[in-house]
């Protein structure tokens, strides 16, 4: 958790993880497979991308339930088939989902916004659905932490989110948000800096990082 504010580690994993060269053909022929309507393409389609997806999601929305993940989910997918069309090389198969699910958070994350302003909530989602022997303490943190990233604008906790959360890199991070990397650099510094003041104002937090750094 501390990595996420008080850390100037380099990323630890890309947008899209290294691919062996049979995992490339197999997203090939999977594209391919969808693309021609094979019978259960779509189906071995969802179910090889699904776990790659539902991360990303909560990883950017934070605390959240259950249902709205699966919601959001939803919603990758519905662009996912509808957009295979486009996909001009069948190898980058999963580069195209991970695409897709970051333009799916930001209207996600911008929609909240709005029933935000229009008081349909207080805080534009549910409480967090998890397990009962899921350590409170952490969860709370994790709900202060998101509080805090509900500050910013919703381009900005995406790009501070997928640089320091997701781990990726600049040049990841410019291309899934279409940004140049000078832009995402500048903007995740700031976030940076102004998220540090919120924890070093925030007791709780300063104390959860500082236990968590020191296991």
């Amino acid at each position: 958790m501390n990595a996420l504010v008080m850390s100037n580690a380099p990323p630890r994993m890309a947008l899209v993880p290294p691919a062996r060269v049979d995992d490339l053909d197999q997203d090939a022929a999977l594209a391919q497979a969808a693309l021609a309507g094979l019978p259960g393409a779509h189906r071995a389609l969802w179910e090889r991308f699904v776990p790659m997806v539902r991360r990303m999601i909560r990883r950017q929305l934070g605390p959240t339930s259950n249902s709205d993940v699966d919601d959001v989910i939803q919603d990758v997918f519905a662009l996912v088939f509808r957009d295979l069309r486009n996909l001009r090389e069948p190898r980058a198969l999963c580069g195209f989902v991970a695409t897709l699910t970051v333009h799916a958070v930001r209207h996600e994350l911008r929609r909240r916004k709005l029933r935000r302003l229009v008081s349909l909530t207080s805080t534009g989602h549910a409480p967090d659905v998890e397990s009962a022997d899921a350590d409170p303490v952490a969860r709370l943190a994790l709900h202060r932490l998101y509080s805090a990233l509900e500050r910013f604008k919703v381009v900005d906790r995406m790009i501070f989110v997928l640089r320091y959360v997701e781990g990726h890199d600049v040049l990841e991070v410019a291309a899934a948000l279409d940004l140049s990397p000078a832009t995402v650099k500048r903007r995740a510094a700031h976030v940076s800096e102004r998220l540090s003041k919120v924890v070093a104002n925030d007791r709780f937090l300063i104390d959860y990082l500082q236990q968590d750094g020191g296991q």
